[in-house]
């Protein structure tokens, strides 16, 4: 959607927009409460079809009734909390609606969990597919043709929501009814409740920067970060399949015999991966950024490097980090995450004044670097796993040294062309026998599937 909303919106309307999406989630994780996790946690502990629906119904009989709680509160203290980013009534009408939104996103992002439960996956997927499109045919219809701006943003949200939940909604038929047992939503909250805190403090984290930045700078400046954020998170799907993908394998490869050299192993490809792709995305972010936005967002491209630096971080963390759920003891990682929100927030306030919406850039990289180191830590203490934190850390260097270059200059077409080049050539060289391996091994194990 950046290619329609930076042609369509000002980078003020960009970065309100932006506000409001923020707060709508972290309201919806309120309503939430993690509660599709308990659900999830009992769920293949029922046996019968009666005691499943019976259990997802009051899981989601136990949502309605929060988010009826929460949305009450929101209707006496709404302006309150409007004033608190914006000094203009401007986007009022909009923040009405993307609290609307929040409380139809708490039932949407229930069902979606749910749908996960039934091992669907096609099913899950075109749905999902659906929704998307959606999202992105009412929006722009909304905000390029109606010129409803910040409101047709959010209301693209709603739409597709709305149209996710009838789908789940007539797919979970057999396992939805009005019920409410007890015993269940004791269990539910017994499981979810206790995963809030952290959970809590990571979700509280956006919406505070926003409001920091909002109080202390112009929300266009946000706007030009957001945009930026956007194209730096091309690396997120990356770390959005690494997050699905990885920790069920790491359960399945625990007990292993040769689980040190197997995971060392994936560190490895994923490491010098996402770095090959860092490299290229710094490399063509100012070609990115005049593909995918309009000049007026231009100015933000210095901001990109150092984001794809912050996601680089994020991604290899989930390895390095492994140690507290290898051994059960995640409760360390609320700590890091709480010290690492806690340096960013410091960072930004003792930056902004220097260096504007930059300070936010490297008030997101200096958490991510704490909760890196401390991720890599406890790893090192809890379990026998020794990365070398020698070859990433020279990485991150690298990669900021020339996110710093490509801020200060912009360099030509053909030099972007030729340093990209140079990477997938580094790349190719040190893992281009193991793909061509693994390409001949999944060949020669579809030609004997033909046989057979």
């Amino acid at each position: 959607m950046v290619p329609v909303f930076t042609r369509m919106l000002t980078p003020t309307d960009y970065g309100a927009q932006d506000i409001l999406v923020q707060l709508a989630i972290f309201i919806a994780f309120l309503i939430n409460l993690e509660l599709y996790n308990g659900v999830g946690r009992i769920f293949y502990e029922k046996e019968t079809l009666r005691e499943k629906r019976s259990l997802v119904s009051t899981g989601l009989m136990t949502t309605l009734i929060i988010n009826s709680l929460v949305i009450l509160m929101i209707t006496f203290f709404g302006k309150h909390i409007y004033d608190l980013f914006f000094d203009t009534g401007e986007y009022l009408t909009a923040f009405k609606l993307a609290m609307v939104w929040a409380s139809i996103s708490s039932i949407y992002t229930y069902l979606l969990v749910i749908m996960r439960y039934m091992k669907k996956p096609r099913i899950y997927l075109l749905f999902v597919g659906v929704q998307l499109i959606i999202r992105l045919v009412v929006s722009i219809i909304l905000v390029a043709v109606v010129k409803l701006n910040v409101q047709g943003v959010i209301l693209g949200h709603i739409a597709c929501e709305l149209a996710s939940i009838l789908m789940f909604g007539v797919y979970l038929r057999k396992y939805l009814t009005v019920a409410f047992e007890r015993h269940d939503s004791r269990k539910i909250l017994s499981f979810s409740l206790p995963l809030v805190p952290a959970v809590l403090i990571i979700s509280f984290e956006k919406p505070l920067m926003r409001y920091l930045v909002a109080h202390y700078l112009p929300i266009s400046d946000l706007g030009l970060f957001s945009a930026a954020f956007q194209i730096a998170a091309l690396l997120g799907i990356m770390q959005y399949g690494l997050r699905l993908a990885w920790y069920p394998h790491l359960f399945e490869i625990v007990d292993k015999k040769d689980f040190n050299k197997e995971i060392q192993g994936i560190f490895s490809i994923v490491l010098d991966s996402i770095a090959c792709l860092a490299f290229l995305l710094i490399f063509n972010s100012s070609l990115v950024m005049r593909l995918l936005t309009a000049p007026a967002y231009y100015a933000g491209r210095g901001m990109i490097g150092v984001l794809v630096v912050k996601f680089v971080i994020d991604i290899v963390r989930q390895i390095v980090g492994c140690g507290p759920a290898i051994t059960k003891q995640t409760k360390y990682n609320m700590i890091f995450e709480f010290i690492g929100t806690a340096a960013s927030l410091i960072f930004f306030l003792l930056l902004h004044k220097q260096i504007g919406i930059y300070g936010l850039v490297a008030a997101m990289l200096g958490g991510a670097l704490i909760k890196f180191a401390g991720g890599w830590g406890l790893t090192t203490k809890l379990t026998a796993i020794r990365f070398d934190v020698g070859r990433p850390i020279l990485i991150i260097i690298a990669l900021l040294i020339v996110s710093i270059l490509y801020a200060m200059y912009e360099p030509s077409i053909l030099l972007s062309l030729l340093g990209s080049a140079f990477v997938m050539f580094l790349f190719m060289i040190r893992h281009g026998s193991r793909m061509l391996n693994y390409l001949k091994q999944s060949h020669l194990a579809k030609l004997l599937a033909v046989r057979s």
